[in-house]
Parts: structure tokens; C-alpha cells; sequence
């Protein structure tokens, strides 16, 4: 018999404080992942932001719910579908059905998802709540080798070989970074400075300049998700951590931010990008449309003096200037991000809205 459990965050707060939470075999959110989700600035204390399959009181199912509010025809309050999992030796059994749909009840069906897996968008679509789709276009710069990392996971024997792979990847690194010490290209007449504090004048650009977004981030929800990471740094996984089955210590993980600066001192850009490893990442870019070429000079020199191995960005600017332009990295690759929207959403959209790349629960991972 499968029991559903709603936890909302005082609930949820109680259960990770429980020592039963510390006794599962598998838990449905990492410490500092929960704690994040009590200081979401757009969660209220009534909303369920998780719900729990138990079977026999252990935990064979969750579904994670992030609050967030959307701006288009008007205001409206809505959730994210976020870490859904079943245990693997009970699938077929319904327990999956049973939380999307007892999700979608508690949320009146207004439910956005995305990075989702294509057997949890047969389920979804099979639910008929999600009947409209949108897409962003990005793409991925291959920098740098990291077959030690990209290798692994499609093959077994790549496992056992990766110790080769890192060899590997340190003499070809060392070749071909040399590609580097002849890029000249740098910012002549902009300057970058690093955000540390969210003063009067980057609020105010990022509230003048994020109307057109769907769901107008400002500064209180970036500082928010720069302090509440999901991830955090580490050299191993804990015991606990390693009942969680998603993502949630890194060996370093960080978020940097970058106001970019006229001749005049004025703010013509916001940047935040998130750095996992070798990764860069660019979920928030705000900016000026005329300063378009010069945002892709800062992201390309980030890369070289960050070493990043692979970028990715699905902002459709960007992107499409990204494809078009020289960019000294070894491969360049199409993405594509798909947004499955509710049913009960769908009406309250129009358009012309903008998605940004860390949108949902995106910027965390």
C-alpha cells in the first residue's frame, strides 16, 4: 500500500530535523537543498514543495515542488516540478502517476517543467495536463579536453580507463591550449566589474531591464540563490548525501557576478555565471541589446582565463552570435531546452515572453 505525504516547509522543515529522516534508505532532499527551499523569497508557508511516496515507511518515491510566480497577462503563482524520482525496483507500479498527479491537484494544474528525463515526459504527457511545449535554442562550446569526465558514464570500460583518460586529457590540454596565447581579443572601451553586493544602481538596472522577462527576477531573488546553493563544495559525499540520488556536493561549485560598464560609468550589463568544475554556465545575462558582441567578448575571455572545458547557454542571442563567430573552441554544439506547460498555465501566457537560462531550478545544478 502506497501512502502520499504533503510536507509544506514547516513540515518539511520538521522532518529533515527528525532523527527517522537520518534512518532512511533514501531521502527525498539534501540538508542544505531543503534549507534553500525555506528561503525561496517566492515560497509561502502553506505552499507543498514536497510530496513523499512511502511504502512499508520507507521512501520509494518523491516529487519536489519549487514555487515560483510568473508575469505575463498577470501575475500568477505557480509551481516547478523539481526532483522526481521512484525507486527503480517498483516502477510499473503507478507510484510515478500517483505524484504527478496528486501534485498537479494540490497546484490547481499550474505546473512548469523542464531537464526533464524522456521517460518522466511519456508519463507527463500521459497525464494529458501537458498539451504545450516551448523550446529554447543554445549551444555548447567544447574548449577544452575532458574525456576523464565526458567518457565514463556511456561506457563501462571508459570507467576503468579513466586514469588514462586524465593523461590523456593534460597532454592534450597542454598542446592545444598554445591556441590561447594569440587571442587578442579584449574589451576596449567596456570594463567588468564583480558583484559582490547588490547596490542601489544594479537594482535598478535589473528591475528597468528585466520587463519583457516571464518571470522578472531582481536582486533579492539572485541574492537568494547565490547564498541557498544547492550544491556545494566538497571533496567526497557524505554518508547522508549519498542517499540522495541527485546532484548536491561538487568538488567546487560557485556563482560569480558581473556588472559590465560604459565609457561613462553606466551599467549596460548584468551577468551571473555558475562554475561547477570545468563547467561554465551563464543563467542570468540582463543587458542592453546594442552591447550584444560585447557580451560574448567577456563570456570568451571567462573561458580562457577560468580554463572552462565545455560553456553552455541557451540564450537565443547569444547563441545564434556564438554559432556564427570564431571562437577558438575545439567543437561547437546545438542544444535544445524543452519547457512542458500545464494546461491551467497555458492561458496566462503570451508571446513575446523571455526564458532565462537559470529559470526554475536551472541556476542550482
Amino acid at each position: 500500500m502506497i501512502e502520499l505525504k504533503l510536507y509544506n516547509i514547516s513540515e518539511l522543515e520538521k522532518l529533515i530535523n527528525s532523527e527517522q529522516f537520518y534512518n532512511f534508505k533514501n531521502i527525498p532532499i539534501s540538508l542544505h537543498r531543503a534549507k534553500s527551499h525555506f528561503q525561496n523569497p517566492r515560497a509561502d508557508k502553506n505552499d507543498t514543495i514536497m510530496i513523499i511516496a512511502f511504502k512499508n515507511n520507507e521512501i520509494v518515491g518523491y516529487m519536489g515542488i519549487l514555487p515560483d510566480f510568473l508575469f505575463s497577462t498577470e501575475k500568477v503563482k505557480f509551481g516547478w516540478f523539481s526532483c522526481f524520482w521512484v525507486d527503480e525496483n517498483l516502477r510499473g507500479e503507478g507510484i510515478g502517476t500517483q505524484l504527478v498527479e496528486k501534485v498537479l491537484s494540490e497546484w490547481g494544474g499550474k505546473i512548469l517543467i523542464t531537464e526533464f528525463a524522456p521517460l518522466s515526459k511519456k508519463l507527463y504527457l500521459k497525464t494529458k495536463s501537458f498539451e504545450q511545449s516551448t523550446f529554447l535554442n543554445g549551444i555548447r562550446l567544447y574548449n577544452r579536453f575532458d574525456l576523464q569526465y565526458i567518457l565514463p558514464p556511456k561506457r563501462n570500460l571508459f570507467k576503468q580507463i579513466k586514469g588514462l583518460l586524465k593523461i590523456t586529457d593534460i597532454i592534450l590540454n597542454s598542446l592545444f591550449d598554445i591556441r590561447f596565447l594569440f587571442y587578442n581579443q579584449k574589451l576596449t572601451t567596456l570594463k567588468i566589474k564583480k558583484v559582490t553586493t547588490f547596490d542601489s544602481e544594479t537594482k535598478d538596472f535589473i528591475n528597468s531591464n528585466n520587463t519583457t522577462q516571464l518571470f522578472k527576477r531582481n536582486a533579492f531573488d539572485f541574492e537568494w540563490i547565490i547564498n541557498n546553493p544547492w550544491i556545494i563544495n566538497s571533496p567526497k559525499i557524505d554518508l547522508l548525501n549519498k542517499k540522495y540520488y541527485f546532484s548536491s556536493v561538487a568538488k567546487s561549485f560557485e556563482y560569480f557576478c558581473y556588472n559590465i560598464l560604459n565609457a561613462n560609468n553606466e551599467i549596460v550589463a548584468f551577468l551571473i555565471f555558475s562554475k561547477r568544475e570545468n563547467t561554465l554556465k551563464l543563467p542570468y545575462c540582463i543587458y542592453k541589446s546594442e552591447y550584444l558582441q560585447d557580451i560574448i567578448l567577456v563570456i570568451l575571455q571567462q573561458i580562457i582565463e577560468l580554463k572552462i572545458s565545455t560553456f553552455t547557454t541557451y540564450n537565443n542571442e547569444i547563441s545564434a552570435q556564438l554559432l556564427k563567430q570564431k571562437t577558438n573552441s575545439l567543437f561547437k554544439k546545438k542544444m535544445t531546452r524543452e519547457y512542458l506547460i500545464s494546461n491551467n498555465l497555458k492561458d496566462y501566457l503570451n508571446s513575446n515572453f523571455i526564458i532565462q537560462d537559470g529559470d526554475g531550478d536551472c541556476v542550482f545544478t
